[in-house]
């Protein structure tokens, strides 16, 4: 079974920094859980690089910079390796025709952020583009086959240009369950449908293990690192919409 454990924090600062207690502790669990094969995909979020919230409304997208809406209910996501934010804003424009409601772009964390090497010249930026819960992701109902149709070409472009690193489809929040830790311990668990959250999506970890308990017990070791904050853990899809991470032999 494949879960995705997504962590998310109160608003954050300029002065914020990175804890480098949670560099050092999060990179041996990371590094541990690829090693056994639970932990198939993950990215964090640069806490003082302000968010880009699109919003899609009757085919229409207007785009908010710098803004954070009140829906952090995580429905699916992309993960763009693009040029800069005007070329993700654009991608994301576009997945926005199959997503009535609100997407938002946020700058994914690399090793030269945490110090660890020189960030190389002209490196491309990688971006998630979150795709936040509407009425038709919560109900479960599955897309049109035109729809369907449309979206896998759209995939396909976007594999063919070199943006597409992963995308996934989240399954309704009635399959998941919402942790909330404090001082690295878990003092609260409960089980969906969730309101629309109004905390920011800070990262997420894929994982795959035998069972939602086995999902859990996994996002308590993580939620223990990461102190202070709320945690979805919410089921995926059998199988990725695409996974630019796996390698073919």
């Amino acid at each position: 079974m494949r879960f995705i454990v997504m962590h998310k924090v109160g608003p954050r600062s300029d002065t914020d920094d990175i804890d480098q207690r949670v560099i050092v502790e999060m990179g041996a669990f990371v590094q541990e859980s690829l090693k056994n094969g639970m932990m198939l995909n993950g990215a964090g979020l640069l806490p003082r690089v302000p968010r880009t919230r699109i919003v899609s409304r009757g085919g229409a997208c207007e785009v908010q910079h710098g803004a954070s809406g009140t829906n952090n209910l995580l429905a699916g996501f992309a993960l763009l390796k693009v040029a800069n934010r005007a070329e993700a804003i654009e991608w994301t424009k576009r997945f926005a025709a199959f997503h009535e409601g609100e997407l938002e772009l946020g700058l994914v964390t690399e090793p030269w952020d945490l110090g660890f090497g020189e960030k190389p010249a002209n490196a491309p930026e990688q971006y998630l583009a979150l795709m936040m819960a509407n009425a038709d992701s919560e109900s479960g109902a599955p897309p049109s086959e035109q729809d369907l149709k449309a979206m896998g070409a759209f995939i396909g472009e976007m594999v063919q240009a070199g943006v597409l690193q992963s995308t996934e489809g989240i399954l309704p929040s009635r399959f998941g369950t919402r942790l909330r830790f404090k001082a690295g311990k878990r003092v609260l668990a409960v089980d969906g449908p969730f309101a629309e959250s109004k905390e920011l999506i800070a990262g997420f970890c894929v994982i795959s293990v035998p069972s939602k308990e086995a999902a859990l017990a996994w996002a308590d070791r993580y939620g223990s690192i990461l102190t202070d904050l709320e945690v979805d853990v919410l089921a995926l899809h059998d199988e990725a919409a695409f996974d630019g991470t796996k390698k073919t032999p």
